[in-house]
């Protein structure tokens, strides 16, 4: 890590020291929103199973309070005050069979510097051993989003409205399988999926109203370009576009209007625009057989790259 463009960097996660005999990999990595930490999961014996743990980023320190075991498929997503995360939770019982654990995960909330068995249930397991839970939230801390997966496709996506005390859980999507993804961006919820689209589309769906007859296309199906991903970088939709086997990106308005490239080096594969939703400044990553893999910093309002 570095501070700014021109820090010096420095090691905050150095993998090869997780376990003594180098054995332990590293999982997922997330950061609070006010950079001050660092939730991370550790699978030692690089298994399945892991733990989440917390790292203070200025000391570098890791707390000894907020361990927390069963994260085989944690994905730390912090909340708007930076003082806790939800993660999704699998049983730790040694009995359990390995076939029943998907089964068993549940969203919970961890606040930092208490014990992992006073966490929270938000989102109990459903008891199905066929699929597993993923749990995001927004980045303003209005909707945390659960995904119900089964196998490589999404069979459900529950929303939660997080501003409101005792809100029920809201089911944007049921009784479809396939490629979905959703996210949330001034109190809307973006939804990308398959469904009557073979290759992506962009819809808006009101929690309020979670109905198919109420969503709103606003980026129609292409007929001969895959949308591969969507969210929203300096207050625009940022689309990754698979053509040709190659990495197209495109920026539009919310409304899904006003389409513009970003102009790429060239034919290659990139994995979409990274940033925060009201930040000009954005990152992408681009390689291809000709041109070593390089990221890149992004206007999103002028478009220029460097």
């Amino acid at each position: 890590m570095r501070k700014g463009e021109k820090g010096e960097p420095r090691v905050l996660l150095d993998t090869a020291a997780l376990s003594a005999d180098g054995s332990a990999s590293l999982g997922a990595t997330t950061f609070s929103f006010d950079g001050k930490k660092i939730a991370y999961v550790v699978h030692p014996n690089n298994a399945d199973s892991g733990t989440v743990r917390v790292r203070d980023v200025t000391s570098g320190k890791d707390s000894a309070i907020d361990v927390i075991e069963g994260g085989k498929y944690a994905i730390p997503a912090w909340n708007q005050k930076s003082d806790g995360f939800y993660y999704v939770g699998v049983t730790t019982d040694p009995n359990t069979p390995a076939v029943d654990v998907p089964g068993t995960s549940e969203v919970r909330f961890h606040k930092l510097g208490t014990s992992a068995s006073a966490d929270r249930v938000v989102l109990p397991s459903n008891g199905d051993a066929e699929t597993e839970l993923e749990a995001t939230a927004s980045r303003d801390g209005q909707f945390l989003i659960v995904r119900v997966v089964h196998g490589g496709a999404i069979r459900a996506i529950k929303v939660l409205d997080l501003r409101k005390a005792s809100a029920p859980w809201v089911d944007l999507v049921t009784g479809y399988e396939g490629a979905m993804a959703a996210f949330a961006y001034q109190g809307k919820i973006y939804l990308r999926t398959t469904e009557g689209a073979p290759n992506g589309k962009l819809v808006i769906v009101d929690p309020a109203r979670p109905g198919r007859e109420n969503w709103k296309e606003i980026v129609p199906t292409s007929p001969d370009r895959v949308l591969d991903g969507a969210a929203v970088v300096g207050g625009r939709l940022a689309l990754t576009y698979l053509h040709k086997a190659t990495s197209e990106i495109e920026l539009r308005a919310l409304d899904g209007s006003h389409p513009r490239a970003v102009t790429l080096p060239g034919l290659g594969s990139s994995n979409g625009i990274l940033g925060e939703p009201d930040q000009d400044t954005a990152y992408y990553f681009f390689t291809s057989y000709t041109f070593p893999g390089s990221i890149f910093e992004l206007s999103v309002k002028s478009g220029a790259s460097k």
